[in-house]
């Protein structure tokens, strides 16, 4: 099986579409949604899933200029 790019497609990003998207690793994806306020939290889907709303992780990057430049 061929590993497939990460698809930004869709509505809900995983940790690791964040994760690309801000060009940080997966944990520092975590460490924010603690950390950080503001910060997008993720929705639970199901038991183990849980995933960021696009539109709410770059409604935040267009928020706050600046802040991962």
């Amino acid at each position: 099986m061929k590993n497939k790019p990460h698809q930004s497609n869709g509505r809900w990003w995983r940790d690791t579409q964040v994760a690309d998207h801000f060009a940080v690793s997966r944990p520092t994806v975590w460490n924010w949604t603690k950390d950080v306020p503001g910060f997008p939290q993720p929705r639970r889907f199901g038991v183990q899933a849980k995933r960021w709303d696009k539109v709410e992780v770059l409604a935040y990057e267009g928020d706050e200029p600046g802040y991962l430049q």
